[in-house]
């Protein structure tokens, strides 16, 4: 956990940082060795047996066992400040065992060889326990052992590896970038990193370690206008992935930050739909109606949409419940109503 003295010292150090000039590109990590996922460590390994031995002992006909480690980090800044950088390690093990057709459960934080065994002990009781209220037995299908098996989520650098000097530099720099432009008043730029060893093995032979990477990097602009009665957001740019620092440096923040502004402010000042007959063109997927004049916040006021079939030179007709048919083999006309301030205005 981060202590106010670390968080101090790094948002000086990022300040100081982003003054001297701009943060390290996708080359600088050529130095970084992509990752590789290893195989489970000894003693994880010799818990997990440990508590298979354990279960199967009191009376388990099969038992898993898992042992987890989430690591979680987050940097939050806001304009030309670090607002939070958070740091969280947990580790645990969960433990299944089936006595009798009957699952029974347990978990415990302490990784040590009696806190092992006392929750692989409370497992298989519980499971006999739930004998009382058994309907049917669980009866497991046939599976496969994967002895020393391995996989990971497709990352290449392990954002743990990034100092958080190095994050809050990069976040400070797309926030000044997006401040550059002109009505651009408030930005915030978030980096949130996740990452999961996963730990497991069961009676049937299997030994499986996981490492799971997940990144997300939210950033918002606002523009206000000049006489400060409007204002527009961009976010929602950067999509959460499954992937490391990597997809970071290659969304190249600093550079779209700037580009997202301009949006910003584009859209603040983007003109308003015009009520009249204007064109419209059916979109390929799907049965709704875009209009090629209706952009910015005009969408955004449009509060209802409903398509009216009406009858064409050829005589298209309205069938029974709702559905459309047409006589005479001609094609069908549309006409699109958008409801905007209380009136319907006719789109073609």
């Amino acid at each position: 956990m981060t202590t106010r003295r670390e968080f101090v010292a790094t948002t000086a150090l990022a300040a100081g940082a982003l003054a001297v000039g701009r943060p390290k590109d996708a080359a600088a990590h050529s130095r970084l060795v992509p990752h590789v996922q290893d195989r489970m460590d000894a003693p994880t390994r010799e818990l997990l047996l440990l508590a298979l031995d354990t279960a199967k002992r009191a009376g388990a006909s099969y038992a898993d066992a898992r042992i987890q480690r989430v690591q979680r980090n987050a940097v939050f800044t806001r304009e030309r400040q670090v607002l939070d950088v958070i740091d969280s390690d947990t580790m645990g093990c969960g433990i299944r065992a089936l006595v009798d057709g009957c699952w029974g459960f347990a978990a415990t934080p302490r990784l040590t060889n009696d806190g092992i065994q006392r929750a692989a002990t409370e497992a298989v009781a519980t499971a006999k326990a739930n004998r009382v209220a058994r309907d049917r037995p669980v009866v497991l299908a046939p599976n496969p052992s994967h002895p020393d098996a391995t996989w990971s989520s497709g990352f290449t650098i392990d954002p743990f590896t990034i100092s958080i000097e190095e994050k809050t530099t990069l976040a400070l720099a797309a926030n000044a970038a997006a401040l550059t432009v002109p009505g651009v008043r408030f930005v915030s730029t978030q980096l949130n990193f996740v990452k999961e060893e996963r730990n497991y093995a069961n009676t049937d032979g299997s030994v499986i370690a996981q490492t799971l990477v997940r990144t997300y990097t939210p950033i918002a602009i606002t523009a206000v206008s000049a006489d400060r009665s409007d204002f527009a957001i961009r976010d929602a740019v950067v999509q959460p992935t499954g992937r490391g620092w990597e997809s970071v440096l290659e969304n190249t923040l600093v550079v779209n930050a700037k580009k997202w502004a301009e949006e910003a402010a584009e859209k603040l000042t983007a003109k308003s739909i015009e009520p009249g007959r204007l064109s419209c063109r059916r979109h390929a997927i799907g049965n709704g109606a875009r209009c090629r004049r209706a952009r910015g916040r005009a969408l955004g006021r449009i509060v209802q949409a409903a398509v009216h079939w009406r009858r064409g030179a050829t005589g298209a007709e309205r069938g029974p419940h709702g559905h459309h048919r047409l006589s005479g083999g001609g094609h069908r006309r549309r006409q699109t109503y958008l409801s905007h301030a209380g009136r319907a205005t006719p789109l073609e």
